[in-house]
């Protein structure tokens, strides 16, 4: 981190935006009540660190004992904007960043902050207004996915497929880079960060005194194994672990869009992970690369300008393409980026956790799944004999089945022998369970656990994505990629409209179907009436389950 200040410290100041705001700015952070500390203290994690002096499970089982004093402690601390510097300390444990990584290189950790459970409430209650006035006033990016309500990691992927696929449906090619930051969270300058709030987000007067008390005299040690390190003071950066650190991170970085927007360059956000793409035709390559390149140096500068440093050897560059065009040697060259710095394209990348080929077949996808599903497998398998069927149960369902859900919209589509080493994990998870032999039938089992087939579990992710559109409660990216048939003049007297169908187009190739903006009300307008009208989500996801129960299994 000192090397990357040293590398900035010769970039000139940022330019803030500094117009007169159009909506009311936060002046300060409002007392809250009672019962606004007794949901926070029910939705906090029993997780505790060392710091605390009482187990945080106690404070949750005698809530109504200290739910007044916790009341006392936040509200002075909102009306004071300030935070206790013993509870500014932090005990960090670094976290391996991926598997595969040599765990002898310091940089390969992510520092993760343990911090005191009090500390973290009174975040929270910060968290909650800071948020509330942030998504009320529609001051972040639409496009910024990160630690936002309704958004994750599986909108931003899908948005970024969707565009991707629906371009090479119409014969054109997309290039995707993917940008790394050094140590991004921890480089953040608190005097600039303090500006970007006050100039563009209008955080003012006291709430923007107790951010800046929030930053200020924080400390830390880091402990390995029973080895634990001096104090050390930070006088930079956001910490990873707490609640508002991410939530300031993304206000800091928000100008970045702009830069793309300006290049006619697309971006999405999540957090400090940047995707840049543009759709381009065969004849138009050259022109991209210098598009791709100038928008890389301007970010570059902004980066140094924030004191963050953009890590042009991680960066890495993938050409999607249905067909390859005829000068597809073009493909291949490397991308200069700098001096000392060119990129040659990648034919898989990994972004958001799902590997994109650059034809999007998938199969590496598919194939990292199953492989690290049966890697889980082969574990539970050994301690077998020491579960019940409901541990087994709960264990497949944490490091087998959330993994096959991941992001599965975006293999709506693909043919059944693509699909084939995910029914196989499935069949194998289900038999492992039940104690059967590899050449019993499975189908009986899979009904008596009450699980979707791998096509189902996909047609399942994409309704309730679509039902979180028709309920208002999707990301705007997501929702602006379909239509409502209501929303289109002349058809608001159809029957399709009343019965809140959405439009379905047309795409060029079969290819195109893949993509959400024509998966989504294909198998929307399927569903029975009484499921789409569902009053509550969970509603909607009881009904829904039902109804591919009976059309897979019956």
């Amino acid at each position: 981190m000192l090397a990357i200040r040293h590398s900035t410290k010769d970039a000139p100041p940022p330019i803030l935006n500094s117009d007169h705001l159009n909506f009311p700015g936060l002046l300060a952070f409002d007392e809250i009540t009672l019962p606004e500390v007794d949901k926070l203290l029910s939705d906090s994690s029993s997780k505790h660190c060392e710091l605390d002096s009482c187990p945080t499970w106690i404070i949750k089982s005698f809530r109504h004992i200290f739910a007044p004093i916790l009341l006392l402690l936040i509200n002075c601390s909102l009306i004071t904007a300030t935070l206790p510097t013993s509870h500014k300390r932090a005990i960090i444990r670094p976290r391996i960043k991926k598997s595969g990584l040599d765990p002898s290189d310091p940089s390969n950790y992510r520092p993760i902050s343990n911090l005191s459970f009090i500390s973290k409430l009174v975040e929270r209650a910060v968290h909650r207004q800071l948020s509330h006035y942030v998504e009320s006033n529609s001051l972040l990016p639409p496009v910024q996915s990160g630690f936002r309500r309704l958004h994750s990691t599986e909108t931003a992927v899908l948005k970024l497929y969707n565009d991707i696929i629906m371009a090479l449906d119409s014969g054109f090619i997309t290039a995707l880079l993917l940008l790394d930051f050094s140590s991004a969270f921890d480089c953040v300058d608190h005097s600039i960060l303090l500006q970007v709030l006050e100039s563009q987000f209008g955080i003012m007067a006291s709430a923007l005194s107790w951010i800046a008390n929030f930053l200020i005299l924080r400390s830390h040690t880091v402990r390995i194994g029973s080895n634990t390190s001096k104090y050390f003071n930070i006088l930079f950066g956001v910490p990873q672990g707490s609640i508002l650190g991410p939530i300031l991170f993304i206000l800091y970085t928000s100008n970045i869009v702009q830069i793309a927007f300006k290049h006619g360059i697309l971006i999405h956000l999540y957090a400090d992970d940047t995707q840049l793409y543009i759709k381009l035709s065969a004849k138009d390559i050259d022109n991209a690369k210098l598009r791709l390149m100038t928008c890389f140096n301007e970010i570059q500068s902004w980066c140094a300008s924030m004191r963050l440093k953009l890590n042009a050897s991680k960066t890495e560059l993938i050409w999607f393409y249905h067909h390859p065009p005829p000068n597809s040697d073009l493909l291949h060259t490397l991308l200069n980026l700098g001096p000392d710095c060119s990129i040659k394209p990648a034919d898989v990348v990994r972004d958001l956790g799902v590997l994109l080929d650059n034809s999007l077949s998938m199969k590496s996808q598919i194939s990292s799944i199953s492989k690290s599903c049966f890697f889980h497998l082969r574990r539970i398998r050994q301690v077998k004999k020491s579960l019940n069927e409901r541990c087994l149960r709960t264990l497949v369902q944490a490091f087998v089945i959330s993994r096959i859900d991941y992001c599965n919209s975006v293999l709506y589509g693909l043919p059944a022998s693509t699909l084939k080493p995910l029914t196989t994990v499935l069949h194998y998870a289900a038999k492992l369970i039940k104690n059967l032999a590899p050449r019993d039938h499975v189908t009986p089992t899979l009904r008596e656990l009450h699980w979707l087939p791998i096509q189902a579990r996909i047609n399942f992710k994409i309704c309730m994505l679509m039902y979180r559109v028709h309920t208002n409660s999707s990301p705007s990216y997501v929702s602006s990629l379909v239509t409502p048939c209501s929303s289109v003049q002349s058809r608001r007297g159809l029957r399709s409209s009343s019965q809140a169908d959405f439009v379905v187009i047309r795409s060029v190739r079969k290819f195109g179907n893949r993509a959400f903006a024509l998966a989504g009300p294909a198998e929307w307008n399927k569903l029975p009436d009484f499921i789409r009208r569902s009053s509550t989500f969970s509603v909607f996801k009881k009904n829904l389950k039902t109804h591919l129960f009976k059309i897979y299994y019956d």
